[in-house]
């Protein structure tokens, strides 16, 4: 059982909210407060008859627990999907669908997240996990964490799980307590393009910290998209008369403090939005990032200053729940708190209280490399993700020596995710060539002619240089109407007649950005 000892206090006080992509299968939102651990193959069969219209599978997004006393680095979660068409039990699980690649865990609470070929799902199917590198006792063992009810979609009071000595499926229950529904997303013909959204579903309250001191939620993304662009939060202000000095740092904090009660503490700030002035009532603050490259998991908190912490002079998160896209737990992180002064310490509202979930939204996306091409001897290096942001750490291309212009280009081929058709699209190249007379080409491919079509080119400089190439004509011609994906292709050519030496092209940044 996953509880916390300390509890908080809040004020009603009535909210807003914008807007949010929604899935087909959702069970965030409530957490019972307990984590099943085992070394079996075991999940939920989940019903989404009646919901949606895409039945083409593309991210299982699971919420879990890691109970970890020693973290050794070979923890792993492998997805399975399966049909319920087995025959030993009826409706066991049968046909195997899809499986994951073994995806690594980390202590405490986390999200597993993985993408799937938009593999075509009935409206009932299986969803399973099988944990691996661990003893399953206490303190070597990890479990899928528990929530109940599905806000989306529905599953029944039970669960199948393999048991590995006899060989067979079978069917399982907590008879009743807590009900046996586990932590779990499912998207559908796309991805949302916001990881963490918990904006919509207003509890009607807000927690101003009487001590003002720092605190906020732990969040988990889901999707393909790590790249952060924007950051909201909802912030209750109880004002009576305003000093002009009221105002609130937001903070990103990665999960790598200190290792207390199994869980590690918020530690490095990544982002610092400096102070901001707050204003009366309740209202949603929004800030640009520097295209921050996400982990899967991390802690949002805002740092009020210039406010007594009493009535009329006060001000907190917005509580909402549950996220629309996204995870966060049953708790929020409070800085110096009165039991261990200048510690960490987590908190939640007690088990009759709401979800101590705060308002906070994560705009994001990314970019996936799913094939790179050239001719004689093509030589890569670097990682595509160092493409994430411009920080002069470079992805990068070289061709061998071919003396015709007219060869094929050294080129990639990179993906990302779209929920929907946006109203803009553009392609962001931040690059550069050891060498002049190097032509880029930059490519979107059509969906409805099945070929890559060319949106610009330029010549590429020594110098590190920012280009924007505008995607133009009927955008939907470019998103793929089953899973979403949107696909690009960057070359670069020779232009001369000859070629004296094999070229490098370095690239420092590529973005595909939507406006929905």
């Amino acid at each position: 059982m996953r509880q916390f000892a300390f509890t908080a206090g809040l004020i009603a006080l009535a909210a807003t909210a914008f807007g949010a992509v929604e899935n087909n299968y959702r069970n965030c939102g409530t957490d019972t407060g307990f984590f099943y651990p085992s070394g079996e193959q075991y999940g939920d069969e989940v019903d989404i008859t009646g919901v949606g219209t895409s039945r083409r599978l593309t991210g299982i997004h699971l919420g879990y627990y890691a109970d970890l006393a020693v973290v050794q680095g070979d923890e792993t979660a492998t997805v399975r999907v399966y049909l319920n068409d087995g025959t030993a039990v009826p409706g066991e699980p049968g046909t195997l669908l899809f499986t994951s690649a073994p995806q690594p865990l980390r202590q405490g609470p986390g999200v597993i997240n993985v993408e799937v070929p938009a593999v075509l799902v009935p409206d009932k199917f299986t969803v399973t996990v099988q944990f691996g590198g661990m003893t399953n006792i206490a303190g070597d063992q990890a479990g899928l964490a528990i929530y109940d009810p599905p806000t989306s979609g529905t599953s029944a009071d039970g669960f199948w799980q393999f048991d590995s000595g006899p060989g067979t499926w079978g069917a399982y229950n907590f008879g009743g307590a807590p009900i046996a529904n586990f932590s779990m997303s499912l998207s559908f013909g796309g991805c949302p393009l916001d990881p963490y959204d918990n904006s919509v579903n207003d509890l009607g309250f807000y927690f101003p910290d009487a001590s003002t001191n720092e605190n906020g939620d732990d969040v988990h993304l889901e999707g393909l998209h790590r790249i952060a662009t924007t950051l909201t939060v909802g912030v209750g202000v109880d004002l009576t008369t305003p000093q002009g000095d009221e105002t609130m740092n937001v903070r990103i904090r990665a999960n790598d403090g200190l290792w207390v009660g199994g869980l590690n503490n918020p530690g490095t700030v990544l982002f610092d939005s400096g102070p901001i002035p707050l204003i009366a009532g309740a209202n949603d603050y929004s800030m640009p990032l520097p295209d921050l490259d996400l982990p899967a998991s991390f802690t949002v908190t805002i740092d009020v200053a210039g406010m007594a912490g009493v009535a009329g002079d006060r001000a907190g998160f917005l509580l909402f729940n549950p996220s629309v896209s996204g995870q966060s737990n049953n708790f929020f992180w409070r800085f110096d708190q009165p039991q261990h002064p200048g510690t960490w310490g987590a908190w939640w509202f007690g088990a009759t209280g709401p979800q101590s979930n705060f308002k906070i939204r994560v705009e994001s996306r990314s970019l996936a490399i799913w094939d790179i091409n050239g001719e004689l001897g093509v030589n890569v290096q670097g990682d595509p993700s160092n493409m994430r942001s411009s920080d002069n750490v470079y992805f990068s291309i070289q061709r061998g020596i071919i003396p015709f212009p007219a060869a094929n280009p050294v080129q990639f081929r990179a993906r990302t995710c779209v929920a929907g058709v946006p109203s803009t699209m553009d392609i962001e190249v931040e690059s550069r060539c050891n060498s002049t007379g190097v032509e880029e080409r930059v490519y979107i491919f059509n969906v409805s002619t099945n070929q890559f079509v060319l949106v610009g080119s330029n010549l590429l400089t020594t110098a590190d240089t920012t280009r924007t190439y505008s995607v133009t004509g009927n955008l939907a011609n470019f998103v793929d109407p089953v899973d979403g994906m949107v696909r690009v292709r960057i070359a670069a050519k020779n232009t001369g007649i000859l070629s004296n030496a094999a070229f490098r092209v370095f690239y420092d940044k590529v973005h595909v950005n939507f406006t929905p």
